[in-house]
């Protein structure tokens, strides 16, 4: 016996059945039970039941086995709201009532959204590429700046003063900032 869950307009019933002719024929009302249902529950052989979700633009969402309760309650994978048959969320693109219109402007402000992230972080990576190459540059200055102090006996303690670069020093006493 194979396990068929039929749903017809926000109401589903749970059948054990040969094949699943055999349950549409054992529902009262069969007619409802069509491939044009917004929710469909697919046979399941000895295990949690799939729920397969359809969108008003023909989108189909798996729920995740751990988003499945044992009520017979499902989280729409579209808008993550318990539910049981097609949602009811009136901004869900899953509810039969959603305007076809408004689900392709949600998606379109989607894409643009994850476009707009991705140059974000692309933008991101190119600034810390530019930070790390010109703080390079700096620490390769200060040490080239370094070794000219030692060598022709600048003050080190000076050196790095001057806000327009290297201020090489030579004291006739001891460095006042030595203290």
């Amino acid at each position: 016996m194979n396990l068929y869950c039929l749903s017809d307009n926000g109401w589903y019933k749970t059948i054990r059945a040969e094949s699943e002719a055999e349950a549409r024929s054992l529902l009262p009302r069969a007619d409802f039970y069509s491939s044009s249902d917004m929710w469909i529950l697919d046979k399941v052989l000895d295990g949690p039941v799939t729920v397969k979700a359809v969108s008003v633009l023909g989108e189909v969402r798996f729920v995740a086995a751990d988003k499945y309760y044992g009520t017979g309650h499902y989280d729409c994978p579209f808008c993550a709201r318990a539910t049981v048959g097609p949602c009811d969320n009136p901004y869900c693109r899953a509810n039969p009532n959603y305007p076809i219109n408004t689900a392709q402007a949600d998606i379109e402000r989607n894409e643009a959204r994850i476009k707009e992230e991705e140059e974000r972080k692309q933008n991101h990576k190119w600034a810390m590429e530019r930070i790390e190459q010109d703080n390079k540059r700096r620490q390769d200055a200060y040490h080239t700046a370094v070794t000219k102090a030692k060598e022709e006996g600048y003050c080190i303690n000076c050196l790095g003063d001057s806000y327009r670069g290297f201020k090489f020093i030579r004291h006739r006493k001891e460095c006042p900032k030595r203290r």
